[in-house]
């Protein structure tokens, strides 16, 4: 507990004052010939009892060398002491004799880094504009529909026969031995995979506008060869025109292009009540609950993506909840649509499609208990003991990779359940009038938040670079560690968001950024290191 204690002609002396979190006070000169300035301040007993005396650059001072001292996390700068203690008042930690170190002025925010960021919120409005707009077809949906127009994004499959064709490729990548290197050799083997990976993605493109010119054709929607040529050269350079999009956003902007684009595709449907599955009951909540929901939601997923004790570290291995990805959610999804697809042949099943109604407690339990049995096996898969630990080629590394995995694996478990169930339930219980879907906020809070954090590596490193794709997450944390080690600033891109995909997120790898004039440096660490744990020497040891 502190005391008012009275300071008479501050002209005269100079305290410093050491009290927790106020850190150093000058007074400055003031005229006192009518009457002394008083100057009040709070003071601790033991201050309050010394004699004044003049400050000198001869005194001797001592700090606090803890980065992790409460004083230096909210005041920026070591606490000090003019008088001698063995350690800090505020940590703990023993003391060190000498000044603290100058703090840190606070970075200023280079100019490219705001275009960057305009880049990257401008070009997904620019898509939701330009895919708001009708397509100029001839008599409009034919003579029984008139001045019904079909929208660019209704006639679109998107940037999704791209998607498909990376995973096709990524797969085959696995399954054939002369490919499987391609994938983890760097940024050579990465754009030979991404050249076939955009083949058959205008593959996959072509047939896809070719069922829906058929389906348009039979409906009467277009009229004559010319129209039909139209919509299917537009439809195909709508989707490549999104591929450039991305391009830019990856180059110029902030974030993977792909992930950027791909989650601004959720945003319009997050408060649209056609996306309801049914009519709510009970009464209508107010205006701003619906925004409250989904804002206490985001908060939530947000949390458990970056809390430290979810996403644990041992050594080099760092993990990046969750370790199964969504994958559980989406084959979830799939299964319990199968009683609806079987229904549509014949088959009577009221009672089991009334119970797997979104919104009702058998619906959540069911995905609840499908999600926690498939999350562990998947969480395995991708971080498979042995291919981490022979990365990691430490003593013990496999038991340690192990004991890594379970110790991160019930955040993992909590985040895949808490993202399948909670949103639907809170969506039914408040009666909002339309689907929450939790899938979709946890990739909008994911770029986002990978977003946020290259904004902050690009604050101190302004002109990051790309010099090394990584499409498995447990070698993210080896190859950051070596670039530590060799005193290399780096920072991995697109960690969320990958991680919420893992093995089918092949179109959005991990980038490790550094600066320009690391580039060359960086290369020759990360090869030395993967080349280290297949037992082969790197450049630096030959």
């Amino acid at each position: 507990m502190t005391t008012p204690g009275i300071i008479d002609r501050a002209d005269k002396a100079m305290y410093d004052v050491k009290s927790r979190g106020k850190g150093s006070f000058s007074f400055a000169r003031s005229s006192s010939r009518a009457s002394p300035r008083q100057l009040w301040v709070h003071t601790s007993p033991s201050i309050q009892s010394e004699k004044p005396r003049r400050a000198s650059s001869k005194m001797t001072a001592w700090h606090c060398p803890s980065p992790d001292c409460p004083h230096r996390r909210k005041h920026g700068r070591a606490a000090d002491y003019t008088t001698q203690r063995e350690s800090c008042t505020d940590c703990g930690t023993a003391l060190v004799e000498g000044e603290g170190p100058t703090p840190t002025r606070r970075a200023q925010v280079p100019g490219s880094l705001y275009s960057r960021v305009a880049v990257t919120l401008a070009l997904p409005v620019l898509v939701w504009a330009i895919g708001r707009l009708p397509l100029p077809l001839g008599s409009a949906f034919g003579e029984s529909l008139p001045g019904e127009l079909l929208l660019v994004r209704d006639a679109t499959f998107g940037l999704t026969p791209i998607v498909t064709g990376f995973i096709l490729i990524e797969v085959l990548a696995l399954i054939v031995p002369r490919w499987r290197s391609l994938r983890v050799s760097g940024p050579d083997g990465r754009r030979r995979l991404d050249r076939w990976s955009y083949t058959i993605g205008g593959v996959a493109a072509l047939v896809q506008v070719w069922g829906l010119l058929t389906y348009l054709e039979s409906m009467g929607m277009l009229y004559g060869t010319g129209e039909k040529l139209l919509f299917a050269v537009g439809s195909l350079a709508w989707t490549f025109g999104l591929v450039g999009l991305a391009h830019v956003i990856r180059r110029w902007g902030v974030a993977n292009g792909f992930a950027v684009l791909l989650s601004a595709e959720f945003v319009p449907g997050l408060f649209a009540t056609e996306s309801a599955p049914m009519a709510p009951s009970g009464p209508q909540p107010t205006a701003l609950v619906p925004y409250l929901v989904v804002a206490a939601l985001c908060i939530g997923i947000g949390f458990l993506v970056e809390y430290r004790r979810a996403n644990p570290r041992a050594g080099t291995l760092w993990a990046q909840t969750p370790l199964s990805g969504l994958v559980p959610v989406s084959v979830m999804s799939a299964l319990l649509v199968l009683p609806f697809t079987l229904a549509n042949y014949g088959w009577d099943l009221d009672a089991l499609l009334d119970a797997l109604t979104p919104g009702t407690t058998a619906y959540a339990a069911t995905s609840a208990l499908v999600v926690a049995i498939l999350t562990v096996p998947f969480a395995f898969l991708f971080h498979a003991p042995s291919r981490v630990s022979a990365l990691v080629s430490e003593a013990g590394s496999q038991a340690q990779t192990k004991r890594w995995l379970w110790k991160a694996l019930p955040w993992t478990l909590l985040f895949t359940v808490s993202v399948a169930v909670v949103p639907t339930l809170v969506a039914a219980e408040l009666s909002l009038p339309f689907y929450i879907s939790g899938y979709s906020l946890a990739f909008l809070v994911a770029v986002s938040l990978d977003s946020y954090h290259e904004c902050r590596a690009r604050l101190r490193h302004p002109d990051l670079i790309s010099v090394w794709p990584e499409p498995r997450l447990y070698a993210v944390g080896v190859l950051m560690s070596a670039l530590e080690e060799a005193g290399v600033p780096a920072h991995a891109r697109a960690t969320r968001y990958r991680a919420l995909l893992q093995f089918f997120g092949p179109y959005v790898p991990v980038e490790i950024m550094v600066s320009p004039s690391d580039a060359a440096r960086a290369g020759e660490v990360i090869e030395d290191r993967l080349l280290a744990a297949e037992g082969v020497p790197g450049k630096s040891t030959e």
